[in-house]
């Protein structure tokens, strides 16, 4: 008897689904990363290379920003990169509720 729920994994897949660019992208950064670099969102130092800096993308995922915090930063506290994740979900999810559209917002600053 086959499984009633049959789930299809993709094959050969990056961590988080990022893929072959993204990873290409962030290991030619990570030449270029001096810890005294500022975090892409809360502008704090990003103190040496790790897992807990995360190669953050700009809003439309067109470009990337740089590295943030992927844990709490240091100086303030904050996971940058995943906050503002969880900030954009969570308002497109009251966009959804509302129905309204939820659009893409336009990136605030000039990083």
């Amino acid at each position: 008897m086959a499984h009633r729920f049959h789930t299809i994994r993709p094959r050969n897949t990056t961590q988080a689904g990022y893929g072959n660019n993204h990873q290409k992208a962030r290991r030619e950064a990570v030449t270029r990363h001096n810890p005294s670099d500022p975090c892409a969102r809360c502008r704090h130092p990003l103190g040496p290379m790790g897992p807990h800096l995360h190669y953050d993308h700009n809003g439309q995922r067109t470009g990337y920003l740089g590295f943030s915090h992927g844990t709490p930063c240091p100086t303030c506290g904050q996971r940058c990169n995943i906050e503002a994740g969880a900030r954009e979900g969570n308002r497109r999810q009251r966009a959804k509720r509302h129905g309204q559209q939820p659009q893409r917002r336009a990136q605030s600053r000039a990083w």
